[in-house]
Protein backbone atom coordinates (compact mmCIF):
# COMPACT_ATOMS: atom_id res chain seq x y z
CA UNK A 1 0.00 0.00 0.00
CA UNK A 2 0.82 3.58 -0.36
CA UNK A 3 2.47 5.75 2.44
CA UNK A 4 1.89 8.86 2.63
CA UNK A 5 4.32 11.18 2.99
CA UNK A 6 5.38 12.73 6.17
CA UNK A 7 6.13 16.23 4.73
CA UNK A 8 5.09 18.69 2.93
CA UNK A 9 6.59 18.83 -0.43
CA UNK A 10 4.66 21.95 -0.88
CA UNK A 11 6.30 23.77 1.24
CA UNK A 12 10.27 22.08 0.59
CA UNK A 13 9.60 22.92 -3.01
CA UNK A 14 8.79 26.43 -2.16
CA UNK A 15 11.65 27.13 -0.08
CA UNK A 16 14.25 24.97 -2.56
CA UNK A 17 13.47 27.47 -4.81
CA UNK A 18 14.01 30.52 -3.24
CA UNK A 19 17.23 29.09 -2.02
CA UNK A 20 18.32 28.10 -5.85
CA UNK A 21 17.42 31.63 -6.82
CA UNK A 22 19.27 33.79 -4.31
CA UNK A 23 22.16 30.95 -4.74
CA UNK A 24 22.38 32.03 -8.83
CA UNK A 25 22.34 35.71 -7.86
CA UNK A 26 18.67 36.15 -9.29
CA UNK A 27 16.74 39.15 -7.77
CA UNK A 28 14.37 37.85 -4.57
CA UNK A 29 10.59 38.34 -5.05
CA UNK A 30 8.26 38.46 -2.33
CA UNK A 31 6.46 35.63 -1.03
CA UNK A 32 2.88 34.87 0.98
CA UNK A 33 1.38 31.15 0.47
CA UNK A 34 -0.79 29.73 2.19
CA UNK A 35 -0.95 26.25 2.37
CA UNK A 36 -3.15 23.39 3.59
CA UNK A 37 -2.47 20.11 5.22
CA UNK A 38 -4.01 17.42 6.87
CA UNK A 39 -5.72 16.92 10.14
CA UNK A 40 -6.66 20.91 9.88
CA UNK A 41 -3.03 22.20 9.40
CA UNK A 42 -1.98 25.26 7.91
CA UNK A 43 1.00 26.27 6.51
CA UNK A 44 1.94 29.95 5.78
CA UNK A 45 5.05 31.14 3.56
CA UNK A 46 5.60 34.79 3.68
CA UNK A 47 8.07 38.13 3.71
CA UNK A 48 8.49 39.77 7.34
CA UNK A 49 8.07 43.34 7.10
CA UNK A 50 8.82 43.37 2.90
CA UNK A 51 12.07 42.39 3.35
CA UNK A 52 12.18 39.60 0.63
CA UNK A 53 15.11 37.71 1.85
CA UNK A 54 13.60 36.78 5.04
CA UNK A 55 11.20 34.59 4.36
CA UNK A 56 9.40 33.28 7.54
CA UNK A 57 7.15 29.74 7.35
CA UNK A 58 4.52 29.33 9.97
CA UNK A 59 2.28 26.40 11.23
CA UNK A 60 -1.32 26.44 12.56
CA UNK A 61 -2.90 23.94 14.54
CA UNK A 62 -5.61 23.20 16.60
CA UNK A 63 -4.26 21.18 19.19
CA UNK A 64 -0.95 22.58 19.26
CA UNK A 65 -1.48 23.98 23.00
CA UNK A 66 -2.72 19.93 24.06
CA UNK A 67 1.13 19.48 22.36
CA UNK A 68 2.89 22.18 24.33
CA UNK A 69 2.05 19.93 27.57
CA UNK A 70 3.63 16.98 26.51
CA UNK A 71 7.01 19.29 25.39
CA UNK A 72 6.52 20.04 22.14
CA UNK A 73 8.10 23.40 22.77
CA UNK A 74 11.40 21.97 23.86
CA UNK A 75 11.92 19.74 21.27
CA UNK A 76 11.17 22.12 18.63
CA UNK A 77 13.95 23.92 20.07
CA UNK A 78 15.92 21.37 19.99
CA UNK A 79 15.60 20.44 16.21
CA UNK A 80 15.87 23.73 14.57
CA UNK A 81 17.77 26.07 16.82
CA UNK A 82 17.99 29.61 15.99
CA UNK A 83 15.39 29.43 13.19
CA UNK A 84 12.45 29.61 15.34
CA UNK A 85 11.26 32.83 15.88
CA UNK A 86 8.23 34.49 17.52
CA UNK A 87 5.31 33.41 16.36
CA UNK A 88 2.87 35.27 13.89
CA UNK A 89 -0.40 36.24 14.76
CA UNK A 90 -2.75 33.36 14.40
CA UNK A 91 -0.45 30.34 13.88
CA UNK A 92 1.76 28.37 16.80
CA UNK A 93 4.62 27.86 15.65
CA UNK A 94 7.63 29.88 12.83
CA UNK A 95 10.76 29.46 11.91
CA UNK A 96 12.81 31.86 9.62
CA UNK A 97 14.50 31.45 6.82
CA UNK A 98 17.82 34.32 5.33
CA UNK A 99 18.30 34.34 2.04
CA UNK A 100 21.69 35.99 2.69
CA UNK A 101 23.14 34.16 4.89
CA UNK A 102 22.53 30.88 2.94
CA UNK A 103 24.01 27.12 5.40
CA UNK A 104 26.08 25.22 3.50
CA UNK A 105 23.37 22.19 4.30
CA UNK A 106 20.52 24.42 3.30
CA UNK A 107 18.90 21.57 1.65
CA UNK A 108 18.82 19.92 5.33
CA UNK A 109 17.13 23.01 6.32
CA UNK A 110 14.90 22.58 3.88
CA UNK A 111 13.92 19.11 5.07
CA UNK A 112 13.32 20.24 8.75
CA UNK A 113 11.19 23.30 7.99
CA UNK A 114 9.08 20.64 5.68
CA UNK A 115 8.63 18.20 8.73
CA UNK A 116 7.15 20.79 11.11
CA UNK A 117 4.04 19.09 11.31
CA UNK A 118 5.79 15.96 12.17
CA UNK A 119 8.16 17.03 14.90
CA UNK A 120 4.95 19.29 16.95
CA UNK A 121 3.40 15.34 16.67
CA UNK A 122 6.47 13.77 17.75
CA UNK A 123 6.93 15.07 21.28
CA UNK A 124 4.14 13.28 23.08
CA UNK A 125 5.21 9.95 21.47
CA UNK A 126 8.76 10.39 22.27
CA UNK A 127 7.98 11.46 25.72
CA UNK A 128 5.66 8.31 26.41
CA UNK A 129 8.40 6.48 24.74
CA UNK A 130 10.92 7.76 27.66
CA UNK A 131 8.29 6.26 30.25
CA UNK A 132 8.16 3.15 28.73
CA UNK A 133 12.18 2.44 28.44
CA UNK A 134 12.72 4.05 31.89
CA UNK A 135 10.19 1.52 33.58
CA UNK A 136 7.89 4.25 34.93
CA UNK A 137 4.79 2.57 34.97
CA UNK A 138 3.59 4.44 37.92
CA UNK A 139 3.07 8.52 38.48
CA UNK A 140 3.04 10.65 35.70
CA UNK A 141 3.40 7.72 33.06
CA UNK A 142 0.27 6.59 34.20
CA UNK A 143 -1.36 9.84 32.98
CA UNK A 144 -2.71 9.46 29.90
CA UNK A 145 -2.12 11.96 26.96
CA UNK A 146 -4.97 12.99 25.10
CA UNK A 147 -4.58 15.06 21.48
CA UNK A 148 -8.04 16.33 20.51
CA UNK A 149 -5.99 16.39 16.42
CA UNK A 150 -9.51 16.47 14.72
CA UNK A 151 -12.95 17.78 15.61
CA UNK A 152 -14.67 14.98 17.18
CA UNK A 153 -11.32 12.64 17.10
CA UNK A 154 -8.68 11.71 19.79
CA UNK A 155 -5.31 10.52 19.80
CA UNK A 156 -5.25 8.67 23.47
CA UNK A 157 -1.22 7.58 24.31
CA UNK A 158 -0.53 5.86 27.06
CA UNK A 159 3.15 4.35 28.94
CA UNK A 160 3.59 0.56 30.62
CA UNK A 161 6.45 -0.46 31.77
CA UNK A 162 6.22 -3.69 28.83
CA UNK A 163 4.68 -1.50 26.13
CA UNK A 164 2.86 1.74 25.08
CA UNK A 165 -0.91 2.18 23.73
CA UNK A 166 -1.81 4.05 21.07
CA UNK A 167 -5.30 4.67 20.60
CA UNK A 168 -6.83 6.90 17.52
CA UNK A 169 -10.48 7.16 17.63
CA UNK A 170 -11.93 8.18 14.08
CA UNK A 171 -15.54 9.14 12.45
CA UNK A 172 -16.56 7.14 9.53
CA UNK A 173 -18.87 9.63 7.80
CA UNK A 174 -20.14 7.06 5.28
CA UNK A 175 -21.83 3.49 5.88
CA UNK A 176 -19.59 2.12 3.67
CA UNK A 177 -16.70 3.61 4.96
CA UNK A 178 -17.37 1.30 8.10
CA UNK A 179 -17.18 -1.51 5.97
CA UNK A 180 -13.84 -0.75 4.26
CA UNK A 181 -12.30 0.03 7.21
CA UNK A 182 -13.19 -2.97 8.64
CA UNK A 183 -11.66 -4.94 6.20
CA UNK A 184 -8.77 -2.43 5.70
CA UNK A 185 -7.68 -2.96 9.45
CA UNK A 186 -8.68 -6.73 9.38
CA UNK A 187 -5.48 -7.11 6.66
CA UNK A 188 -3.41 -4.93 9.55
CA UNK A 189 -4.18 -7.61 11.87
CA UNK A 190 -3.00 -10.32 9.61
CA UNK A 191 -0.09 -8.18 8.75
CA UNK A 192 1.17 -9.48 12.54
CA UNK A 193 1.32 -12.99 10.97
CA UNK A 194 3.70 -12.15 8.10
CA UNK A 195 6.29 -10.22 10.06
CA UNK A 196 6.95 -11.12 14.27
CA UNK A 197 8.31 -7.51 14.53
CA UNK A 198 5.03 -6.18 13.62
CA UNK A 199 2.81 -3.95 16.43
CA UNK A 200 -0.04 -5.50 17.15
CA UNK A 201 -3.34 -3.64 15.87
CA UNK A 202 -6.65 -3.72 17.11
CA UNK A 203 -9.98 -2.57 16.14
CA UNK A 204 -13.16 -2.07 17.63
CA UNK A 205 -16.60 -0.87 16.19
CA UNK A 206 -19.13 1.15 18.59
CA UNK A 207 -17.41 0.84 21.75
CA UNK A 208 -14.07 2.19 22.96
CA UNK A 209 -11.45 -0.55 24.00
CA UNK A 210 -10.89 -1.65 27.60
CA UNK A 211 -8.16 1.15 28.18
CA UNK A 212 -10.25 3.85 27.38
CA UNK A 213 -13.47 2.36 30.15
CA UNK A 214 -14.89 4.96 32.40
CA UNK A 215 -13.12 7.96 30.30
CA UNK A 216 -15.97 8.90 28.58
CA UNK A 217 -14.98 8.14 25.04
CA UNK A 218 -17.87 8.61 22.80
CA UNK A 219 -20.02 4.98 21.16
CA UNK A 220 -21.69 5.34 18.05
CA UNK A 221 -22.55 3.71 14.91
CA UNK A 222 -20.13 5.29 12.94
CA UNK A 223 -17.15 5.20 15.42
CA UNK A 224 -14.40 3.15 15.08
CA UNK A 225 -11.16 2.64 17.56
CA UNK A 226 -7.88 1.75 16.43
CA UNK A 227 -5.74 0.23 19.20
CA UNK A 228 -1.58 0.21 18.70
CA UNK A 229 0.73 -1.93 21.22
CA UNK A 230 3.94 -0.34 20.95
CA UNK A 231 6.47 -2.73 22.63
CA UNK A 232 10.60 -2.08 23.28
CA UNK A 233 11.57 -3.28 20.02
CA UNK A 234 9.46 -0.28 18.25
CA UNK A 235 10.21 2.57 21.10
CA UNK A 236 14.04 2.49 20.69
CA UNK A 237 15.82 5.10 20.34
CA UNK A 238 17.47 3.71 17.37
CA UNK A 239 13.77 2.92 15.90
CA UNK A 240 11.77 5.21 17.37
CA UNK A 241 12.15 8.06 14.84
CA UNK A 242 10.45 5.61 12.15
CA UNK A 243 7.79 4.62 14.53
CA UNK A 244 6.73 8.13 15.08
CA UNK A 245 6.85 8.96 11.15
CA UNK A 246 4.60 6.06 10.56
CA UNK A 247 1.96 6.24 14.01
CA UNK A 248 1.26 9.81 13.31
CA UNK A 249 -0.35 9.47 10.07
CA UNK A 250 -2.10 6.31 10.77
CA UNK A 251 -5.69 8.69 10.74
CA UNK A 252 -4.55 10.34 6.92
CA UNK A 253 -3.10 6.50 5.61
CA UNK A 254 -6.64 5.12 6.39
CA UNK A 255 -8.67 7.20 5.17
CA UNK A 256 -6.80 7.79 2.00
CA UNK A 257 -6.69 4.04 1.50
CA UNK A 258 -10.77 3.87 2.01
CA UNK A 259 -11.30 6.77 -0.14
CA UNK A 260 -8.82 4.79 -2.85
CA UNK A 261 -10.77 1.51 -2.83
CA UNK A 262 -14.21 3.69 -2.90
CA UNK A 263 -12.85 5.38 -6.46
CA UNK A 264 -11.55 1.99 -8.06
CA UNK A 265 -14.89 0.04 -6.66
CA UNK A 266 -16.59 2.85 -8.59
CA UNK A 267 -14.53 2.96 -11.97
CA UNK A 268 -14.82 -0.42 -11.85
CA UNK A 269 -18.73 -0.25 -11.75
CA UNK A 270 -18.64 2.44 -14.35
CA UNK A 271 -16.49 0.53 -16.71
CA UNK A 272 -18.80 -3.02 -16.30
CA UNK A 273 -21.78 -0.55 -16.72
CA UNK A 274 -20.65 0.32 -20.07
CA UNK A 275 -20.20 -2.86 -20.67
CA UNK A 276 -23.63 -4.17 -20.60
CA UNK A 277 -24.76 -0.79 -22.09
CA UNK A 278 -22.74 -1.52 -25.02
CA UNK A 279 -24.66 -5.17 -25.18
CA UNK A 280 -27.96 -3.58 -24.45
CA UNK A 281 -27.65 -1.95 -27.51
CA UNK A 282 -25.84 -4.49 -29.90
CA UNK A 283 -29.35 -6.69 -28.96
CA UNK A 284 -31.89 -4.09 -29.27
CA UNK A 285 -34.01 -5.01 -32.17
CA UNK A 286 -33.95 -2.23 -35.33
CA UNK A 287 -37.56 -0.64 -35.62
CA UNK A 288 -39.95 -2.04 -38.47
CA UNK A 289 -41.06 0.79 -40.81
CA UNK A 290 -44.74 -0.17 -40.93
CA UNK A 291 -45.93 2.06 -43.91
CA UNK A 292 -49.93 3.09 -43.49
CA UNK A 293 -52.31 2.13 -45.89
CA UNK A 294 -56.05 2.96 -46.31
CA UNK A 295 -58.91 0.38 -46.47
CA UNK A 296 -58.67 -1.27 -49.35
CA UNK A 297 -60.69 -4.66 -50.75
CA UNK A 298 -58.82 -7.08 -49.52
CA UNK A 299 -59.32 -5.44 -45.82
CA UNK A 300 -62.86 -5.67 -46.12
CA UNK A 301 -63.29 -9.23 -46.99
CA UNK A 302 -60.96 -10.11 -44.29
CA UNK A 303 -62.99 -8.01 -41.88
CA UNK A 304 -65.65 -9.94 -42.79
CA UNK A 305 -64.21 -13.27 -42.62
CA UNK A 306 -63.23 -12.18 -39.15
CA UNK A 307 -67.09 -11.42 -38.53
CA UNK A 308 -68.33 -13.35 -35.22
CA UNK A 309 -71.54 -15.67 -35.84
CA UNK A 310 -73.48 -17.68 -33.81
CA UNK A 311 -71.76 -20.08 -31.10
CA UNK A 312 -68.57 -17.48 -31.07
CA UNK A 313 -67.30 -18.62 -34.18
CA UNK A 314 -66.18 -16.65 -36.95
CA UNK A 315 -66.82 -17.04 -40.58
CA UNK A 316 -63.86 -18.39 -42.21
CA UNK A 317 -64.55 -20.98 -38.93
CA UNK A 318 -67.53 -22.26 -41.08
CA UNK A 319 -65.92 -22.15 -44.19
CA UNK A 320 -62.99 -23.97 -43.10
CA UNK A 321 -65.49 -26.63 -41.56
CA UNK A 322 -67.84 -26.60 -44.87
CA UNK A 323 -64.87 -27.33 -47.32
CA UNK A 324 -63.53 -29.97 -44.75
CA UNK A 325 -66.99 -31.79 -44.50
CA UNK A 326 -67.48 -31.63 -48.88
CA UNK A 327 -63.58 -33.17 -48.81
CA UNK A 328 -64.47 -35.92 -46.12
CA UNK A 329 -67.42 -37.18 -48.34
CA UNK A 330 -65.42 -36.76 -51.78
CA UNK A 331 -62.56 -38.89 -49.92
CA UNK A 332 -65.38 -41.68 -48.78
CA UNK A 333 -66.96 -41.96 -52.24
CA UNK A 334 -63.86 -42.43 -53.96
CA UNK A 335 -62.81 -45.48 -51.41
CA UNK A 336 -66.05 -46.94 -51.59
CA UNK A 337 -66.17 -46.80 -55.70
CA UNK A 338 -64.17 -47.91 -57.98
CA UNK A 339 -62.43 -45.22 -60.20
CA UNK A 340 -60.20 -45.99 -62.80
CA UNK A 341 -58.95 -43.09 -65.00
CA UNK A 342 -56.98 -44.14 -67.97
CA UNK A 343 -53.44 -42.34 -68.01
CA UNK A 344 -52.29 -43.31 -71.75
CA UNK A 345 -53.49 -43.45 -75.49
CA UNK A 346 -53.79 -47.20 -75.49
CA UNK A 347 -55.97 -47.07 -72.44
CA UNK A 348 -58.56 -44.51 -73.86
CA UNK A 349 -58.65 -46.60 -77.49
CA UNK A 350 -59.58 -49.44 -75.33
CA UNK A 351 -61.92 -48.32 -73.61
CA UNK A 352 -63.45 -46.40 -76.22
CA UNK A 353 -63.77 -50.15 -78.29
CA UNK A 354 -64.71 -51.58 -74.53
CA UNK A 355 -67.91 -49.25 -74.72
CA UNK A 356 -68.77 -49.60 -78.26
CA UNK A 357 -68.97 -53.29 -78.25
CA UNK A 358 -70.72 -53.17 -74.74
CA UNK A 359 -72.83 -50.67 -76.30
CA UNK A 360 -73.85 -52.71 -79.62
CA UNK A 361 -73.85 -55.95 -77.70
CA UNK A 362 -76.50 -54.37 -75.16
CA UNK A 363 -78.47 -53.16 -78.69
CA UNK A 364 -78.49 -56.83 -80.00
CA UNK A 365 -80.11 -57.96 -76.43
CA UNK A 366 -83.13 -55.45 -76.88
CA UNK A 367 -83.78 -57.04 -80.33
CA UNK A 368 -84.14 -60.59 -78.71
CA UNK A 369 -87.26 -61.69 -77.59
CA UNK A 370 -88.04 -62.13 -74.06
CA UNK A 371 -88.84 -66.01 -74.31
CA UNK A 372 -85.36 -66.60 -75.57
CA UNK A 373 -83.75 -64.64 -72.85
CA UNK A 374 -85.24 -66.29 -70.42
CA UNK A 375 -83.59 -69.68 -71.84
CA UNK A 376 -80.40 -67.81 -73.00
CA UNK A 377 -77.14 -67.94 -71.08
CA UNK A 378 -73.86 -65.82 -71.75
CA UNK A 379 -72.76 -68.06 -73.92
CA UNK A 380 -75.36 -68.65 -76.24
CA UNK A 381 -75.99 -64.78 -76.38
CA UNK A 382 -72.37 -64.13 -77.39
CA UNK A 383 -72.99 -67.12 -79.83
CA UNK A 384 -76.16 -65.26 -80.75
CA UNK A 385 -74.67 -61.82 -81.37
CA UNK A 386 -72.05 -63.28 -83.29
CA UNK A 387 -74.36 -64.99 -85.91
CA UNK A 388 -76.03 -61.79 -85.93
CA UNK A 389 -73.04 -59.98 -86.34
CA UNK A 390 -71.17 -62.27 -88.99
CA UNK A 391 -74.70 -62.10 -90.86
CA UNK A 392 -74.58 -58.48 -90.87
CA UNK A 393 -71.30 -58.06 -91.83
CA UNK A 394 -72.33 -60.57 -95.25
CA UNK A 395 -75.18 -58.33 -95.79
CA UNK A 396 -72.82 -55.25 -95.73
CA UNK A 397 -69.91 -57.06 -97.87
CA UNK A 398 -73.10 -57.75 -100.58
CA UNK A 399 -74.01 -53.85 -100.10
CA UNK A 400 -70.75 -52.69 -101.10
CA UNK A 401 -69.91 -55.18 -103.47
CA UNK A 402 -73.56 -54.32 -105.38
CA UNK A 403 -72.31 -50.66 -104.89
CA UNK A 404 -69.11 -51.29 -106.57
CA UNK A 405 -70.73 -52.88 -109.17
CA UNK A 406 -73.47 -50.12 -110.35
CA UNK A 407 -69.87 -47.78 -109.74
CA UNK A 408 -68.08 -49.74 -112.24
CA UNK A 409 -71.00 -49.62 -114.86
CA UNK A 410 -71.33 -45.88 -113.95
CA UNK A 411 -67.64 -45.38 -114.79
CA UNK A 412 -67.63 -47.36 -118.40
CA UNK A 413 -70.68 -45.42 -119.74
CA UNK A 414 -68.81 -42.52 -118.94
CA UNK A 415 -65.76 -44.27 -121.10
CA UNK A 416 -67.75 -44.87 -124.00
CA UNK A 417 -69.53 -41.50 -124.17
Amino acid sequence: MILLEINNRIVEETLTVKFKNAIAGNKAESIDVTVADFDGVLFHISNINGDKTKVRTSISLKFYKQLQEHGADELLKREYGDLLIAPEDGYNVSVLVDLENIPENWEETVRKVGLLKRNCFASVFEKYFDFQSQGEGEGEGQKRAVINYRNDETMYVEAKPDRVTVVFSTIFRDEDDVVLGKVFMQELREGRRASHTAPQVLFSHREPPLELANTGARVGENIGYVTFVLFPRHTAKETRDNTINLIHMFRDYLHYHIKCSKAYIHSRMRAKTSEFLKVLNRARPEPKITEKKTITVEQEAEAILETETSFGMRVWHLLFLSCGSVLGVIIMLCCCIRFRIPRTKQDIEADYHRKKLTRKFGERLDCMQNADIDEMDLIKALERVREDYVAEQEKQASKEAAENKDNQAIVTVCDNV
